[in-house]
C-alpha cells in the first residue's frame, strides 16, 4: 500500500518535536525528562540489539503507507529485513552488512533463479543500519553534549502533562504535547522543515517521437510559478535486451540512453532546449500530485504522545510514539497527518547477527577477489545451491548473466 508520499520529512517533524523535549518533562537532575533523555540517546547508540517496529502513516484518516522493520545488530555485523509490498516482514528482502562484506538478494531472473549482490573490501565493519543515528564511540564527545544542551534548550521550563509510574523495576515514562505548548523555538524549526517540504515539482511529458527525433516537456512548479522547458534528442536504436538487463540490475551502463514509452534507447545527438515559457501554477497543476507532494504553507503540531520502557538498568525497552501534524499547503488545503511509530528492543548486550547465507563470509574475501577479479575492491553477483550456500560456479562480476 505504498504509495509516493513524503514520510520521511513528516517522520523527521515528529521526531523532531519528541526528540527535541516537545513532550514536556521537567528539566531537573533524575527528572523523568532526564531518564527519558538519556535512556533515548543511549538507545540510539545500541550495538548489540535486536530491534523490531512498526510505522504508519495515515493521512485525512486513509493510511497511505505502512511498514514494519527487523534489524539484528552487533558489534562487527548488521541484519536487516525489510517490509514487503503488503508491509510485513520478508525472509528474502534483507541487507547483512560484516567486516568487508556487504550482501543483499538482487533480483529473480526469468529462470526463476534469485540472484544476490556482494561487495567487498579490505577494511573494518561498516553498519548498514539506518536504524543508527549515533557511534558508540560518539555517544559522550562535546558534539552530543551540545546536542543535548539544544534539546534543553528547547524543552524550557516546561514541566507539565507527564507521568513516570514503576512495577517490578520498569520505569513506564509517558508525555502528552498539544499544539499550544509547543515552544517558540521548535515553531521555527517546524516552518523550516515546511520550506524543505516544498521543493519543486518536476513533470516530464513526452511531446511526440517517430522512432528518431523525440521532443519532451519538462514542467517544473516552484510554489506558484509553473516553467515549462521543451527538448529535442535524436536516438540511434533501442537498447538490446542484455544491455537492457545490466542497466536494470547494475543501475548504469557505459552508453548515453533516454528513457521513451517505457524503454530505453541510445541518445545519438545530446538533447537541446527548444523553448521556455513560464505562467502562474494553478490548482490542476497539482491534481496528479500526492498532497504531502505539494509544496507547504506551513506545518503544525497539534498532538504529540509518547511513551516508553526503561529498565532499572537504564536500558530502552519499548517506545511507542503517534503524532499529528496539519500540513497546509500552497492551495490552502489542510492535510491531517498521523504518524505512529513502535519498536522493541530485545537481546540488549547479546544480539548476534548471523549471515544468511552459509559461509559466505569464509568465500568473499579481499584474497578471492583479488585473486579472481584482480581487484580487493569489487562488487559480485551470485546464484544458491539447493543447501543455501554460494553455486561458486555463479559468481561474476557481470550482472546480466543469468
Amino acid at each position: 500500500m505504498k504509495k509516493n508520499v513524503t514520510i520521511r520529512a513528516f517522520s523527521l517533524v515528529v521526531a523532531s518535536v519528541v526528540l527535541s523535549g516537545a513532550v514536556v518533562f521537567a528539566a531537573v537532575t533524575g527528572s523523568p525528562y532526564e531518564i527519558l533523555k538519556k535512556a533515548t540517546l543511549d538507545a540510539m547508540t545500541y550495538h548489540n540489539v535486536t530491534m523490531e517496529g512498526q510505522m504508519t502513516l495515515t493521512i485525512n484518516g486513509i493510511i497511505e503507507e505502512e511498514l514494519k522493520f527487523r534489524c539484528v545488530a552487533g558489534e562487527n555485523a548488521c541484519l536487516e529485513y525489510d517490509s514487503d509490498e503488503n508491509g510485513d516482514i520478508s525472509s528474502d528482502k534483507y541487507s547483512y552488512a560484516g567486516r568487508g562484506l556487504n550482501i543483499r538478494p538482487l533480483y529473480v531472473a526469468e529462470d526463476g533463479f534469485p540472484w544476490y549482490r556482494a561487495d567487498i573490501w579490505p577494511g573494518e565493519f561498516v553498519p548498514n543500519s539506518r536504524y543508527f543515528v549515533i557511534d558508540a564511540q560518539e555517544r559522550h564527545a562535546a558534539a552530543m553534549r551540545f546536542l543535548e544542551l539544544a534539546i534543553d534548550a528547547l524543552v524550557g521550563d516546561l514541566k507539565n502533562n507527564v507521568t513516570m509510574s514503576s512495577e517490578n523495576e520498569i520505569r513506564v515514562i509517558r508525555g502528552t504535547l498539544a499544539e499550544r505548548q509547543v515552544p517558540e523555538l521548535l515553531k521555527a524549526g517546524l516552518d523550516l522543515l515546511a520550506e524543505e517540504v516544498a521543493a519543486p515539482l518536476y513533470k516530464t511529458k513526452k511531446v511526440s517521437f517517430d522512432g528518431k527525433e523525440y521532443v519532451y516537456e519538462d514542467t517544473c512548479i516552484a510554489k506558484k510559478t509553473k516553467t515549462v522547458t521543451t527538448y529535442k534528442v535524436i536516438v540511434s536504436r533501442p537498447l538490446t535486451s542484455e544491455e537492457d538487463a545490466a542497466l536494470k540490475n547494475a543501475g548504469m551502463i557505459d552508453l548515453n540512453v533516454t528513457w521513451i514509452d517505457d524503454a530505453y534507447y541510445v541518445v545519438e545527438t545530446p538533447e537541446r532546449r527548444v523553448s521556455e515559457d513560464t505562467a502562474p501554477a494553478t490548482r490542476a497543476d497539482y491534481d496528479d500530485v500526492e498532497p504531502l507532494n505539494r509544496p507547504m504553507q506551513s506545518l503544525a503540531v497539534d498532538y504529540v504522545h509518547w511513551e516508553g520502557e526503561i529498565d532499572a538498568n537504564g536500558n530502552m525497552l519499548t517506545m511507542d510514539i503517534g503524532g499529528i501534524i496539519k500540513a497546509t499547503d500552497i492551495l490552502g488545503d489542510i492535510n491531517v497527518c498521523e504518524i505512529k511509530f513502535t519498536v522493541d528492543f530485545s537481546d540488549i548486550g547479546t544480539s548476534r547477527p548471523v549471515c544468511p547465507i552459509p559461509g559466505a563470509e569464509q568465500l568473499l574475501t579481499p584474497v578471492y577477489a583479488k585473486t579472481h577479479f584482480g581487484n580487493e575492491y569489487m562488487t559480485v553477483f551470485f546464484t544458491l545451491n539447493q543447501d543455501g550456500s554460494i553455486n561458486t560456479d555463479s559468481i561474476t562480476k557481470d550482472p546480466g548473466r543469468g
